[in-house]
């Protein structure tokens, strides 16, 4: 019989001795406590900010007022944990599937800014696995919360960005993008735009005749 081997990988364990960084996350201030080896474990952000040269006389205290506390509470979960913490269990409680799709949508943003690859590629397998489950439709109900999250917080190119767009473009209904004009962002439409022109197959206008 195969033993179990419950060790850790190298890296993966940190010491109760090390420093803790106190952090202030969000407006108001919620303020958390990471272990300063954990803490830079992945995020090229943090590795610079705790440079001696680089960190000040306050190295032990950063504020981050530009993420949410859920968000960032995502982020330190995974650094310690390896995994995504789920919030929504109850099929019926609808309400909970939109604080996990919008906490989602901002721990990508807190990734993006804290210039972490591998928290980016985690929340977005989390994105995937959801919207592919029983609760994937749920996502309707705050799409173009997360579309402006995601655009706001992330720059051309981000993966975020191309998994909003194809959310719309291969399972949108028309309907989702009524109301005010500025409930979905400007660089979403055109991205939008760009994957519906694109993707066409009708002839060029010169060929339609008069």
């Amino acid at each position: 019989m195969a033993i179990h081997d419950p060790r850790l990988p190298a890296g993966r364990g940190f010491s109760a001795e090390d420093e803790i960084i106190i952090i202030d996350v969000g407006e108001p201030t919620t303020m958390m406590f990471v272990h300063c080896s954990v803490l830079c474990s992945s995020a090229d952000f943090f590795k610079t900010r705790m440079k001696p040269e680089w960190s000040g006389t306050d190295a032990a205290h950063i504020k981050l007022p530009q993420y949410t506390p859920a968000a960032f509470n995502i982020y330190v979960n995974w650094l310690y944990a390896g995994g995504v913490p789920a919030t929504a269990q109850d099929l019926g409680d609808e309400t909970i599937h939109d604080k996990e799709w919008t906490n989602l949508a901002a721990a990508f943003v807190v990734g993006e800014g804290v210039m972490d690859v591998a928290f980016k590629d985690v929340v977005m397998d989390a994105l995937r696995a959801k919207v592919r489950s029983a609760e994937g439709a749920t996502i309707w109900r705050v799409a173009c919360d997360m579309v402006k999250i995601i655009y706001d917080g992330t720059t051309v190119g981000s993966p975020a960005r191309k998994f909003m767009v194809d959310i719309f473009y291969h399972h949108g209904d028309p309907s989702v993008l009524c109301g005010p004009a500025d409930d979905l962002q400007r660089d979403f439409l055109l991205d939008l735009g760009h994957d519906f022109m694109t993707a066409r197959t009708a002839p060029p206008v010169a060929m339609l005749g008069g």
